[in-house]
């Protein structure tokens, strides 16, 4: 069992085991990997409705990570205060394949404002893999407010709900 797993406590002995977590998770990753850069087959992505991705979220000191391949963050997300730990944008962008999965109408908005998102303001805008192919699987309601042909990768509509 993959000790990363565990669910996280709180207080000073959490925080420490939390800083300890990403060496311990990006050692075991450099291990499995052989010492070269994780190249994902197929990384499964979500969005949240401030843009991000992977607890990489907006404004985050986290995204301006450019070698380290896992990280701890501190979020409070839709008043949910979480500690996590995630992989970092070069992890992500060295996977062969990355597929964004978008559902519901709720997302219609924040799924425009990241296609839109020349600058790249929004976590889930950076995720570019160098090498490998980026895709958007989003339902009909959460792509009701994209325009035809922003080049942010292949987008495909579901008509089914999922």
């Amino acid at each position: 069992m993959c000790p990363y797993r565990r669910r996280m406590s709180t207080g000073c002995a959490a925080s420490w085991r939390l800083r300890q977590r990403p060496e311990a998770y990006e050692r075991e990753m450099r291990r499995f990997f052989r010492g070269r850069r994780p190249d994902f087959d197929l990384v499964l992505l979500g969005l949240g409705s401030d843009g991000h991705t992977a607890s990489l979220f907006p404004n985050s000191g986290s995204l301006a990570e450019t070698e380290r391949l896992a990280v701890a963050t501190t979020v409070d997300y839709s008043n949910r205060p979480a500690k996590r730990v995630t992989l970092t944008l070069p992890a992500l962008n060295a996977a062969r394949q990355v597929l964004f999965l978008v559902s519901g109408r709720e997302k219609a908005e924040i799924v425009r404002a990241v296609f839109e998102d020349v600058e790249g303001r929004l976590p889930a805008r950076r995720v570019r893999p160098a090498a490998g192919q980026l895709t958007w699987l989003v339902d009909a309601t959460a792509a009701a407010l994209v325009p035809n042909g922003l080049p942010l990768g292949p987008l495909t509509v579901i008509k089914k709900r999922l």
